[in-house]
């Protein structure tokens, strides 16, 4: 009697594990993937811990009233309290108090929790949260006096435990697959491969581009080279047919980006990293001026481009950008908080946004 005797499998995986070929590799990647869990659990314990992230390039009173200012500006089409109630994931704004507020500013400025400021921030965050109540009270939105609401949380992902859905080692490998291929496309079509400062890039001259390009710019002024970011996806492959007609006719760099490619890649690079790596870059291509094209995600380090006044930037292409208004919270609840319902939501969950590394780098 067969140990595979008496067990509830199908007839085809009965079959292929009694095969003397296909039963012992089936065997070998069976213990491979579970080898690969273990380690991915071992690894997501380590990764669940609170990073403090950089600090604001402006004092937070500035910030604060930067953000409160395009709050004002937007009007009846995003009143102060629809604000703040997304931010409580759409609690009913009647339920949130002035304890709720500073409790929101505490994470949203600071990103502690209260108990963890320090006396100076504690006592600066008193005086913001009465500068936001009387805000509040002059759009006609008053707030309840009283502590922080029992029962009702605010956007604070940076600490809270880290979510992610367990992907498989086969899907890995055909992330990589992907990947590969891709730069085979990209070689075949005159691209080469480069790596700045920890930025892997590819691109090609004009001269080699063989074709015109879509006409991007103002007539008559020439075509500019086109610098890319992707968005989260599994990589590069699917924006290669876009790619391809874009990049025609001009100078052209694609970055690649692993830390939102589903690709276990657990180094995301910093603002500051980005923006020199970029410009050490176009220095290396003699590319004084650019089109810089970000899609999804993509738009964040086109952000920190534009932010850091960059001379480089004369165009931007903005594809479904996250990077714009994203004090508005309407981008963080649809990615990090909104429960799937229906296939698409679902399929973005699941293919993207609950992947290890991605999660990580969000």
């Amino acid at each position: 009697m067969g140990v595979l005797d008496g067990l509830p499998l199908p007839g085809f995986v009965l079959a292929l594990l009694s095969d003397p070929f296909y039963g012992p590799v089936l065997g070998v990647w069976f213990f491979l993937e579970l080898l690969f869990w273990a380690a991915c659990v071992q690894l997501r314990r380590k990764l669940d811990r609170i990073n403090t992230p950089p600090p604001y390039p402006m004092p937070k009173r500035e910030l604060m009233h930067r953000v409160l200012g395009l709050v004002k500006d937007l009007g009846d089409d995003y009143p102060f309290d629809r604000f703040l109630s997304d931010w409580f994931i759409r609690a009913p704004y009647e339920k949130l108090t002035v304890g709720s507020a500073r409790s929101f500013f505490s994470w949203a400025l600071y990103a502690h929790r209260e108990e963890d400021l320090s006396k100076a921030e504690s006592a600066e965050l008193d005086e913001l949260t009465v500068e936001a109540v009387a805000f509040a009270k002059a759009q006609g939105k008053p707030l309840k006096e009283g502590p922080k609401t029992e029962g009702i949380d605010h956007v604070d992902f940076t600490l809270r435990p880290l979510e992610s859905v367990h992907r498989p080692l086969l899907w890995y490998a055909i992330v990589a697959l992907k990947a590969k291929l891709s730069g085979a496309i990209l070689l075949v079509n005159g691209f080469r491969r480069f790596e700045y400062d920890g930025l892997v890039y590819w691109h090609r001259d004009a001269a080699d581009a063989g074709r015109p390009a879509l006409d991007l710019e103002h007539p008559g002024h020439g075509r500019l080279p086109l610098v890319v970011f992707h968005g989260i996806s599994s990589g590069i492959f699917l924006y290669l047919p876009m790619l391809l007609r874009y990049c025609g006719g001009r100078t052209a760099m694609i970055f690649e980006q692993p830390h939102i490619s589903m690709a276990l890649d657990l180094a995301p690079p910093s603002r500051d990293a980005v923006v020199a790596a970029v410009e050490g870059i176009c220095r290396r291509h003699r590319v004084r001026r650019a089109a810089f094209l970000g899609h999804s995600f993509g738009s964040v380090p086109l952000a920190w481009m534009v932010d850091s006044g960059s001379s480089l930037v004369a165009q931007l292409l903005l594809l479904d950008p996250v990077s714009v208004m994203l004090a508005v919270p309407i981008v963080t609840l649809n990615f990090l908080y909104r429960r799937p319902r229906g296939l698409i939501q679902w399929l973005i969950y699941l293919a993207a946004a609950s992947e290890l590394g991605i999660s990580y780098t969000l």
